[in-house]
This record gives structure tokens, sequence and C-alpha cells, in this order.
């Protein structure tokens, strides 16, 4: 259990990796704002998200997003999350339903052009995995190049 509620105890731990200066912040006249969904490639409204690409441990399906604006997006699915019992390769996927929340836009510049929303937050209203209800996951590009 321990690595799946690692997963969930970060608050800005990264989703891919970048460097550098920040990303100028996104405009609502540059288009859609895109989502991480898969670790590498964004999308508009995502059915599925990946939220730790290290090891996909935790991922949401089934989302629903009830708003996307400029500025954020909100959502409901179903979570799947790695109870890592007896450990994370053995363990079992458990499903909890999730309340999601997509914000801070920026231009990327890298994996997705355009604006990306870069972080994305989490909460278990009824039953949740050990751990905290709640949580943020910063998402950004992979590094590109060799």
């Amino acid at each position: 259990m321990v690595a799946a509620t690692a997963a969930l105890t970060f608050q800005a731990g990264a989703v891919g990796a970048r460097g550098g200066a920040a990303a100028p912040e996104a405009t609502a006249g540059q288009g859609r704002v895109l989502l991480l969904y898969n670790c590498e490639h964004g999308r508009y409204k995502p059915r599925t998200v990946i939220v730790t690409c290290a090891d996909a441990n935790f991922r949401v399906r089934a989302i629903r997003w009830s708003s996307w604006t400029a500025n954020g997006a909100r959502g409901r699915g179903t979570a799947l999350v790695n109870d890592c019992n007896p450990d994370c390769a053995g363990g079992t996927f458990r499903r909890y339903p999730v309340r999601l929340r997509a914000f801070r836009p920026r231009m990327t510049g890298g994996c997705v052009p355009g604006s990306l929303f870069t972080r994305l937050g989490w909460r278990f209203p009824q039953n949740r995995p050990e751990g905290p209800r709640t949580g943020t996951a910063r998402l950004v590009c992979p590094p590109s190049g060799p």
C-alpha cells in the first residue's frame, strides 16, 4: 500500500518533467485549453486521464466534464487506484468516485501546441483510498529531444 499512498499524498509532484522558466499564462483568445491525458498528449475534454505517469497506479476513466472554460474545468469520473497489496506489481486496482478540477492554464510551447491546464486537482467525495481525501498534480510536458 505504500506506493499507492505515496502517489496520492503528493501535492506538487510533476506529471512529466520540465525545466526552465515558467510558461506564460494562457488567454481566452488562444483557442481551446487542453489537458494532458496520457502523460504526453493533450486533449479537449478527455474521457480518461493518467494522474501518476511514473507507474499509472492512479488514473481516472469515464470522465464527464460539467464545465470547461479557458480558466478551468470540472468533471466527475471513476478513479482506479492500485492498492499495492502485497506490492504494486501484485496489487489490485480499486474503484472510487472522484471529482476533478483542471486549472492554471499556460502556453506550453512543448508537447501540446497552445494552452494546457497545468494542474489537476481531485477529491474523493465518498469512499477513498488510504491517504488524503484531496490532492493536486502538476501536469507538464515531458522533455523532448534525444
